[in-house]
């Protein structure tokens, strides 16, 4: 499990909590598959300029896996 969470010890321990007294949780949490998108498009809902659409990008510093830069630009 990765956390950046300053209470990752708290998160640990709800994790074996959730794995110990759910038989379905357990077996999701073993097979699951995540990753993330370093580049896409997102529809934005806002109050008062209503929908919005952006291209995304993420970058990844070498150095510091917590450390990732992410560029939104509004398209039409």
């Amino acid at each position: 499990m990765h956390s950046d969470a300053a209470h990752q010890h708290d998160a640990v321990d709800l994790l074996a909590r959730l794995r110990q007294g759910c038989p379905e949780f357990d077996a999701w949490w073993g097979t699951h598959d995540v990753s993330s998108r370093v580049a896409g498009r997102k529809l934005l809902s806002h109050r008062r300029r209503g929908r919005l659409n952006f291209e995304y990008a993420g970058f990844q510093a070498n150095d510091d896996p917590g450390l990732k830069l992410i560029i939104y630009t509004e398209i039409g």
